[in-house]
């Protein structure tokens, strides 16, 4: 033993020993979070703390004496107590932003940018046939133009979703989201052109590719976010995710405005600004670690300096031993493949409650509103700008519910948020049903009509719009998590594409009662979630795999 490591070991296992005369400058609290660092480092290194409880327990009693030893204030205690998690914060803040930016908000966009200037954008596929043709759409060829456009970024997104698993697992998840950024370039540059080269077959290739791109980062994001956030602290962060793509909707939703860029002249800008924050990410994301559940199967040393980087301490060795335990079991494992996903059954039954957790959130009848919410609202009697304004505020109005969720997920729980947000939509979804049935009898169930199609995304927004992104990564260990979250994404988008199609002619044939189909299946996933799916708040996920290996052999042996 060094005399280095001695001296370190006598002052941390008798008194703390502060400098008599700090210099200039110092705090004090900057010299007692020194020194509270020296003692769980040391400590640590002669295997005293092996357990996070202990650790933190002893850190906490440690600190406690000090401050009553020394008289400090409340302010600085606060400042001492915050003084690892501001930095922890800070850095957790810039990588979470740097994935969301060209991924999740990228996403969103591209959900909403063909909501408002739908018209202008009939215009312009009209008027390209005519001067091709001389002929304008008939009555057939533009509803279907138009549903080819708007759902052929879901047919993208299902073979992103599909191929995704590769790219993550060979490749990492940082690196797949900055050259997935590539294509997604590719996409804009056709459709920006599409206008100056008269063809509007350019926008449904580039909605294609960008579905492709889009398919890939929705399988990507949540991962990397997943992975790299703090245990008490997954839920929160990964609900940021839904919030991103929130705001991509609301933000293509303004400029496509009218009055902004939704314009015959100038439309071809609403494509062109989602450059930037691909620009953002791939300036950003590179002084970013790559997740430390990837790096810890390549190079320990790697993972050990990302989780450095990312908890802003280096008192990270409970969760580097929790990512070597993870992979020496995986690694005492066969190697899992899409068919071990379906053919193992402790594998089975949480990839099924994956699957069915995408399918609540797009299946619940949220992307019919999304996607024709200005529809909707001039069905009841809305102006065509009033509509628009509508349309916007709902998803202001699901962004703000979705930060509220993003504090309760660690609280309360991620199986009572989604049941709760499954429940009041499907209330409110008899409800629009019923305004509906009723707004030609009486005038103001037209505002009714506008409220409940408010309550639906409120619920939307506190339990299904975030929580099916996030807890599929929660279920899996790596190796396996690959591949669910890839097939998770697939059923996502499948589900997307299905009611991009089926909802207007739902609407032209059942009219008002459109809504009670989604008022079916909403009861269907209430019952599953209730019965089927685990709380997975505040667990290790090796615990929460452990319980499906668990039921697995009970299984078998009552058979």
């Amino acid at each position: 033993m060094s005399s280095s490591q001695s001296n370190t070991r006598t002052r941390s296992s008798s008194s703390v020993i502060l400098s008599d005369e700090p210099s200039p400058g110092v705090g004090i609290t900057d010299s007692i979070s020194s020194e509270v660092d020296v003692w769980t480092s040391s400590h640590r290194s002669f295997g005293v703390l092996e357990l996070k409880n202990e650790s933190e327990k002893m850190n906490d009693s440690l600190q406690d004496g000090i401050l009553a030893e020394f008289s400090i204030t409340p302010r600085q205690q606060d400042s001492l107590q915050c003084c690892h998690f501001q930095g922890c914060f800070q850095k957790l803040v810039f990588s979470i932003f740097a994935c969301i930016i060209g991924s999740s908000f990228q996403y969103g966009y591209h959900i909403g940018v063909l909501n408002l200037p739908e018209k202008v954008l009939l215009e312009f596929y009209n008027d390209t046939l005519h001067s091709r043709e001389k002929q304008y759409l008939s009555g057939n060829l533009k509803p279907f133009l138009w549903g080819l456009t708007v759902s052929i970024y879901c047919i993208g997104g299902m073979i992103g979703g599909y191929i995704a698993s590769y790219f993550i697992k060979n490749f990492g998840r940082k690196t797949t989201l900055l050259w997935n950024n590539l294509p997604t370039i590719f996409a804009l540059t056709l459709m920006c052109f599409s206008k100056l080269a008269h063809s509007f077959e350019m926008i449904i290739i580039g909605r294609f590719i960008i579905g492709i791109s889009a398919g890939i980062s929705t399988s990507v994001a949540p991962m990397y976010l997943n992975e790299i956030a703090p245990v008490h602290l997954r839920g929160f962060i990964s609900t940021i995710n839904q919030s991103a793509i929130l705001l991509g909707i609301i933000m293509a939703q303004i400029v496509g405005l009218h009055s902004v860029w939704g314009k015959e002249e100038i439309w071809p800008l609403i494509f062109g600004l989602s450059v930037f924050p691909l620009i953002i990410q791939m300036l950003t994301l590179p002084w970013c670690p790559e997740s430390p559940a990837y790096l810890i199967n390549h190079d320990e040393d790697e993972a050990e300096a990302a989780l450095v980087w990312l908890r802003g301490t280096h008192d990270v060795g409970y969760e580097l031993e929790e990512l070597r335990t993870t992979k020496e079991e995986a690694r005492n494992k066969p190697q899992v493949t899409y068919i071990d996903l379906f053919r193992i059954s402790y594998l089975r039954k949480p990839l099924i409650i994956c699957v069915m957790m995408m399918l609540s959130q797009q299946l619940s009848g949220i992307n019919a509103v999304v996607f024709y919410s200005t529809r909707i609202f001039q069905s009841v009697n809305l102006s065509a700008k009033v509509a628009q304004i509508a349309s916007i505020l709902t998803m202001v109005l699901n962004l703000m519910i979705n930060f509220v969720s993003a504090f309760l997920v660690d609280r309360l729980g991620r199986k009572i948020l989604h049941l709760a947000g499954l429940s009041g939509m499907f209330f409110a979804s008899i409800f629009i049903v019923v305004a509906s049935v009723f707004r030609e009898k009486y005038s103001w169930m037209s505002y009714l009509t506008v409220a409940c199609v408010c309550f639906y995304i409120i619920f939307f927004a506190i339990g299904p719009g975030s929580i099916p992104w996030f807890i599929g990564a929660e279920l899996f260990l790596t190796g396996a998590r690959e591949y669910a979250m890839s097939l998770a994404v697939v059923a996502n988008w499948l589900a997307n594409f299905a009611v991009g199609i089926c909802f207007p002619f739902m609407d032209v044939y059942l009219n008002s009662y459109s809504f009670l189909i989604f008022t079916g299946l909403l009861l269907l996933f209430i019952v599953y979630t209730f019965l089927k799916v685990p709380e997975t708040k505040g667990r290790k996920i090796e615990d929460i795999v452990a319980d499906f290996q668990s039921e697995n052999i009970q299984e078998r042996v009552l058979i």
